[in-house]
């Protein structure tokens, strides 16, 4: 009788710390989707079209010499990294929603997009 009762002890034990790591890991998760929706915004919204500008204006200057063509470069360059970054950004995005789909048992995919 005992031992059985330290058996559903132990297994409860088990239970608790499954559950609180499970929902540690959804914490982090979460945290890290959050994080990358707002570098995503950022980037989309602010840096992305302020680069695209940058590059805009330097060929403009360039159009009329008053920009050397490397600054040009540099700044079509930096345009990529940036937008690059972005992708980056986006596919841990929809990793950390894979991880949340595989941690909550169930596709919550089409709800966070």
């Amino acid at each position: 009788m005992q031992e059985s009762q330290l058996e559903a002890q132990s297994t409860l034990k088990m239970q608790e710390n499954a559950s609180r790591m499970i929902f540690q890991e959804l914490e982090k998760v979460y945290s890290d989707l959050e994080k990358n929706k707002k570098r995503l915004e950022l980037f989309k919204n602010s840096i992305i079209p302020q680069a695209n500008q940058t590059l805009q204006s330097s060929l403009t200057a360039y159009q009329v010499d008053k920009l050397e063509f490397l600054t040009v470069i540099d700044n079509q360059m930096t345009l990529y990294e940036y937008e690059l970054e972005s992708y980056r950004i986006l596919s841990d995005y929809h990793i950390n929603i894979a991880e949340l789909d595989a941690l909550v048992g169930m596709g919550i995919s089409r709800d966070a997009q």
